[in-house]
């Protein structure tokens, strides 16, 4: 199951449709209630395409006037379109399929929640599913019951299965074509934006000319190493079509761009989508010889409601972007102006983008590349020069990726299996297939604090005045202490979950949660939707989630140590004699945290402090979801006129240490800052702070500081030459300053 959110009572809401288009592909993102109001024959009439995809989620009501204006939209809009994919439905969608014929004509469900329930607590939950991953669930009509979010006791389907499924069980099985799912994942921001795209790269040879197509999600399968074998000359690398970017995707990337900037003589980039200008448009990047030649960024039309991408020349408009202001466009609808709905924090990289200085023969090959078809039919080799013309240079070329695909996967596959093999010795997991008997325990029964047994979980309770009572379930593991471990980890995460909603800071909520809210659920979501604990992605979903719960605990424990006693009030264990060999252990653990300790927790991650025009807070231990190996430092927060941000830096970025002095906390961020200015003034030297910038590595920004020469005179900075620690035309994300600017720095 791939996303869940929590059921809330509805209200009279007038219908709103948003429009997306991306080239033969249109999504409607339909919100509120259907009536007669809903002019579907007209709606129908403004969709040009070939796949036309109806998001449902936010339809809650549909009356019975507003049914035939449905029916008389699909009708309509059958005859202009190829295939109509509906995504996202809500349960009074389904109902409508499975009462209402030709409620949807010849078009196909693709995704739709469920209901279920949770009686102990009272919660309700929709929770979504695919027809190409869970098929099984869907046509034995038995969907899963799941742990409950809230309290940890089990949830159940709150509908009668056969009737729910009927309608989408008697359709075939179907996938997305990667068309939709680049839309769905780069212009929508709902569940089915989590849609994994497996990566395919399209490559064209000629002359000296190398263009390469990447379509589909940047994360560990990409074959870099095989990908930058042989290229050379000029590299023109399209990324229109680009979905997410994992940590370790980038990482690759970044790898990628160091082997291919020796032998290349030019490195463009086309199409630059938000995602990747947020994270990937560095100097390191896209390496000493890159240059981004075309943005593709998402325009809005406030007269016809519709989204779609346009490419933005950098060189063309650069006067513009130097100011983070993209131009304005012609909507792809009704030609009038548009503006561009990037978000803000997309926007402010766009003045540390070089302007583009081409040669007249790559421009030209680019403009060729455009008005070429995606597959072109030619003889097989030419006699002449014996060379392979482009049709079939790209089949070598997916050959290539398919292989570098496969060898990857059976690496990953190894690697994975040799870590089942040592987890649990006999080479299956014991969760999937029984643990064997009870032979051991701590205490004749189960302690009454244990009101849930679901394994590899954790969840809190509301205590007494104001306080928690969390408990830690491990799964069955090999040993005592790893089952300890696991448990103790569930057990503090879940109270650095609950602790978040009750930290009242509009700095929090703005900075610190984004940092890991989304990651979390996406992390958690995965590992429930597993069904097959013998599989490899069972044990990939587990991996993640067990060493997440481990960061989190640990920067719990760094943090809060002064606060909380890490120790457990309380504990037991159950040994098991497994029928593979050996034992397995289980254990519940359960920490017991007063009012008092809650608000001093609330105090500490609420905690701010002020140093150079610059605030920052204390890192919140759930940061570990993102970044596991940080467990300590301050996020800025707001920073005004002032040294650091004549350096580059920015809010939202982690200030780890200071003059190699560690940063724990937003008080040591101010008072080291403090003691570092004042005897740089007074000394002269080089002021140097290593910060956490998004996803990137670690980056030190430097800045050179001049002795104050009379102690009458007013603090000041000079800005002179910078000192550089790497390549002289190190330049900052931010500011866009080279080596001969105001400040530098170079990822470390």
């Amino acid at each position: 199951m791939d996303a869940a959110r929590h059921s809330a009572g509805s209200t009279l809401q007038k219908l709103t449709i948003d429009k997306f288009t991306d080239r033969d592909v249109v999504c409607l993102k339909l919100d509120g209630w259907i009536d007669e109001d809903f002019d579907g024959k007209k709606l129908a009439h403004t969709i040009r395409a070939r796949n036309l995809i109806l998001h449902l989620s936010g339809v809650r009501r549909i009356s019975s006037f507003g049914i035939r204006e449905w029916v008389d939209f699909i009708a309509a809009a059958s005859k202009s379109v190829e295939d109509i994919i509906l995504v996202e439905c809500s349960p009074k969608i389904v109902d409508q399929l499975n009462m209402v014929g030709n409620f949807i004509g010849r078009g196909r469900v693709f995704s739709f929640y469920v209901p279920y329930r949770c009686d102990y607590c009272d919660r309700e939950d929709e929770i979504l599913m695919q027809v190409d991953r869970d098929w099984a669930a869907i046509t034995s009509m038995t969907p899963p019951e799941r742990p409950c979010p809230n309290c940890g006791d089990t949830q159940y389907f709150d509908e009668d299965a056969i009737t729910y499924f009927s309608y989408i069980a008697s359709q075939p099985r179907f996938a997305l074509e990667p068309a939709v799912t680049a839309l769905l994942s780069s212009k929508l921001n709902g569940a089915q934006a989590d849609i994994a795209q497996r990566l395919r790269v399209d490559k064209i040879i000629e002359d000296r000319f190398t263009y390469l197509k990447l379509s589909g999600d940047l994360d560990d399968g990409f074959p870099h190493i095989k990908l930058a074998e042989g290229l050379e000359g000029a590299i023109i690398i399209d990324l229109t079509d680009l979905g997410r970017i994992e940590p370790a995707g980038a990482a690759q990337w970044r790898t990628f761009i160091q082997l291919i900037t020796p032998a290349a003589e030019i490195i463009v980039f086309l199409g630059v989508p938000p995602i990747f200008l947020e994270k990937l448009t560095s100097r390191d990047d896209i390496g000493p010889l890159g240059q981004v030649e075309t943005l593709a960024l998402p325009y809005a039309c406030t007269k016809c409601a519709t989204t779609a991408p346009h490419i933005v020349s950098v060189g063309g408009h650069y006067d513009l972007l130097k100011f983070a202001t993209p131009p304005e466009m012609k909507c792809v609808e009704c030609k009038s102006s548009c503006h561009c709905s990037a978000p803000d924090s997309v926007l402010s990289y766009l003045p540390g983008l070089p302007k583009p200085n081409l040669p007249q023969p790559v421009r030209k090959f680019i403009k060729s590349i455009k008005g070429r078809k995606p597959i072109q039919q030619r003889s097989a080799v030419t006699a002449a020069t014996g060379e392979l013309p482009v049709a079939a240079m790209r089949r070598r070329s997916w050959v290539m990726v398919v292989a570098a695909a496969i060898f990857a996967a059976v690496l990953t596959a190894g690697g994975l299996l040799g870590y089942r093999y040592l987890h649990n010795p006999g080479g299956r997991t014991a969760s999937s297939t029984g643990v064997g008997k009870l032979v051991e325990a701590s205490a004749p029964a189960r302690p009454a604090w244990i009101a849930s047994s679901a394994i590899f979980s954790g969840h809190c309770n509301s205590g007494a005045k104001l306080g928690m009572n969390c408990v830690g379930v491990s799964s069955h593991a090999v040993s005592e202490a790893d089952a300890q471990e696991e448990a103790q980890a569930a057990a503090l995460e879940a109270m650095v979950h609950a602790l978040g909603p009750r930290i009242d800071h509009p700095d929090w909520s703005r900075y610190m949660a984004p940092m890991f809210t989304d990651i979390r659920q996406a992390k958690m979501s995965l590992l429930s939707e597993q069904n097959d604990r013998q599989s490899i992605h069972y044990d990939r979903a587990f991996g993640t989630v067990r060493e997440g719960r481990k960061a989190v605990a640990n920067t719990l424990r760094k943090g809060g140590g002064r606060v909380i006693s890490t120790t457990p009030t309380a504990q037991y264990w159950e040994r098991y004699e497994s029928p593979y060999g050996g034992h397995r252990y289980l254990v519940f653990v359960e920490y017991q945290v007063t009012g008092d300790i809650i608000d001093k927790l609330i105090e500490t991650y609420s905690r701010s402090a002020r140093a150079a025009a610059t605030k920052a807070m204390t890192i919140f231990p759930g940061i570990g979801w993102r970044y596991p190996d940080i467990d300590r430092g301050a996020v800025i927060t707001s920073i005004g006129d002032g040294i650091l941000k004549s350096m580059g830096l920015t809010e939202g970025y982690i200030v780890l240490s200071i003059q190699d002095r560690t940063v724990k906390d937003a008080p040591s961020f101010a008072r080291i800052l403090k003691q570092e200015l004042k005897q740089l003034r007074r000394d002269g030297g080089d002021l140097h702070l290593e910060v956490k910038t998004g996803d990137n590595l670690p980056t030190e920004f430097h800045h050179p500081i001049s002795r104050v020469k009379s102690a009458v005179q007013p603090s000041s900075t000079q800005h002179n030459k910078s000192t550089v620690r790497g390549p002289v035309n190190t330049w900052d994300r931010v500011g866009g300053n080279s080596s001969d600017g105001k400040a530098s720095n170079t990822p470390k």
